[in-house]
């Protein structure tokens, strides 16, 4: 049966992959916050970015404490989906709109921590019948990056 709360696991991973993708993440997540809206093509809701934000501190605190990323959280149904949505957006953009932003990519010693991101979202996805095609849309390999 599925409930309101959807689990969120990645790891173990060296932790060395996660603070290399982290730090570009972040920067990047802070270059479009700060954009202008003509520059972006949608609108990012404060309350998103706010979350992205606390999950990327969450990430990097975990990433910080040893040198083997474990992180384990659930997360409000509702906010995963808004959160999600709006990550397949961003990791979405064109090479056209990240150079537009600024946007960097991630640093090749991070593809381990990406890749567990993008397998986390899966089986997160998985666990609640509401975010089942957001699932779809990243198995089929148009989002997340």
């Amino acid at each position: 049966m599925a409930t309101d709360r959807v689990p969120f696991r990645i790891g173990p991973i060296p932790a060395t992959a996660a603070r290399s993708w982290l730090d570009a993440a972040r920067d990047n997540l802070v270059r479009v916050i700060a954009a202008s809206d003509d520059a972006m093509p949608f609108k990012l809701p404060v309350e998103v970015a706010h979350d992205l934000v606390a999950v990327l501190d969450a990430w990097a605190a975990a990433a910080d404490r040893s040198e083997t990323f474990d992180f384990e959280d659930e997360v409000d149904v509702d906010r995963a989906a808004r959160m999600f949505v709006y990550w397949l957006n961003l990791a979405s953009f064109s090479r056209e709109q990240r150079d537009r932003l600024g946007l960097s990519e991630p640093p090749t010693e991070s593809a381990a921590f990406a890749n567990a991101v993008r397998a986390s979202m899966l089986d997160s996805l998985s666990h609640h019948d509401r975010l089942e095609r957001l699932a779809e849309f990243v198995r089929s390999g148009k989002g997340a990056r």
